[in-house]
């Protein structure tokens, strides 16, 4: 990439060079004014040119070549990553005519969700723990911001540092550059900040410990402090399940069918079946299987659905459908399954 000239030899390169799996790239060329993601698969290349002032891009592909690449894996991710391009277009319209550095750290930083009109501090939000660092770039002013502090990264200060054309090595150490504190969300959400906070303790349990019990009892805290988010919930009732603990399990899971989040509710009344059956209570399997069928949206719950007529059919063919806690696959990132 360093040897392309001009915004069309970078995307030639991306077409040389396809990567293993499905990938988008931001490409800008500040001296030609031009921005564009690239949509790649191993086979496929995509161009999403901006043809207005600004531009967007989250965790889908969006160019009608390339939306059959979608992995739609499960309801939350797929609208996890579709609420955050609308609430990145929504910011950037509203910063329109006075659009700087706080205004794009202000976007970084969103807790807001767009699709259930609230502050969360998981879901459907620009603002995840999962962003690696966060870099605000400044170009007509030779400079950039960057964020690298602990998860959410995006959460913490921003460090002006400059773009290496205009770095001096011999005036960097006595030069002065701002920091620009980030602190708001902790102060006016400190309960959404501190669940999220043992959300990530609880993957670290879990992910790097491979300790699903202690995971399961720091996401009580979790829950504690943000009992509306069903994302927690149903993440404690499949750890638990993990774990081994079928009682805290289907806890969980009755909790959020309380709740007002569909897909959560569906997900966790399917894990519920699974529980019945597991336990030979085959009535009250079929019957969680059979809700979930008849509230499902197909157009939006395509994997669960599917998982859900075949632990049904199993249950009308064996009656007792054992549930092995080391089969179930989380993805806790999302907070959800990577598949039912």
């Amino acid at each position: 990439m360093r040897s392309a000239h001009n915004f069309d030899e970078a995307v030639a390169i991306f077409e040389k060079y396809k990567p293993a799996a499905g990938w988008t790239y931001t490409l800008a060329s500040v001296k030609e004014n031009r921005m564009a993601s690239i949509e790649l698969t191993h086979q496929r290349i995509s161009v999403r040119e901006a043809k207005v002032d600004w531009h967007a891009q989250t965790n889908h592909y969006i160019t009608q070549k390339m939306k059959n690449a979608n992995l739609d894996m499960n309801a939350s991710v797929t609208e996890d990553t579709h609420a955050r391009f609308l609430r990145t277009e929504q910011m950037i319209q509203e910063g329109k005519g006075h659009f700087g550095v706080p205004e794009a750290i202000k976007i970084l930083s969103d807790k807001w969700d767009p699709i259930r009109q609230e502050v969360k501090g998981l879901g459907n939000v620009v603002a995840v723990h999962t962003t690696l660092s966060s870099v605000v770039v400044d170009p007509a002013h030779g400079r950039m911001f960057v964020a690298s502090g602990t998860a959410p990264v995006s959460l913490t200060p921003y460090v002006e540092l400059p773009l290496i054309q205009e770095w001096d090595a011999a005036q960097f150490f006595s030069d002065s550059f701002q920091v620009l504190e980030n602190s708001d969300y902790f102060k006016t959400h400190p309960h959404l900040a501190q669940a999220e906070q043992k959300y990530i303790e609880a993957k670290t349990a879990f992910e790097t410990d491979n300790d699903p019990k202690r995971a399961t009892q720091i996401l009580e805290e979790s829950i504690r402090l943000d009992p509306q988010n069903a994302a927690y919930t149903f993440v404690h009732g499949i750890l638990a399940l993990k774990a081994g603990d079928m009682d805290s399990a289907e806890k969980s899971f009755l909790e959020n069918l309380q709740k007002t989040y569909l897909h959560y509710r569906l997900a966790s009344q399917y894990y519920l079946g699974r529980i019945h059956a597991s336990r030979g209570k085959s009535k009250r399997a079929l019957q969680a299987f059979e809700a979930v069928l008849k509230e499902a949206n197909p157009q939006v719950e395509a994997p669960l659905i599917k998982a859900t007529r075949k632990a049904l059919q199993q249950v009308k063919r064996l009656k007792r459908v054992p549930l092995m806690g080391s089969t179930l696959v989380i993805f806790m990132p999302e907070a959800d399954m990577v598949e039912y």
